[in-house]
């Protein structure tokens, strides 16, 4: 908690975007946190399908982000 808010993951997802661009890459993700989601989706990843396992009462994100011709 001590280091969020300061804009790390940002420069991190910035570096990993621009890589995956130049070398025209599609970058997946997966996240089981909702709160994520929009984050994600602010840096161009579009929701790919939700897994659900009722048994574990948990819900896996799948997000993907494609390179921009």
């Amino acid at each position: 908690p001590d280091h969020q808010h300061h804009g790390l993951a940002e420069i991190l997802m910035d570096e990993v975007i621009n890589y995956a661009q130049q070398h025209k890459m599609l970058i997946s993700l997966e996240t089981h946190n909702p709160n994520n989601v929009p984050i994600y989706k602010h840096f161009g990843f579009k929701t790919y399908g939700i897994v659900e396992k009722h048994h574990f009462g948990l819900k896996q994100y799948c997000m993907i982000r494609e390179a921009t011709v």
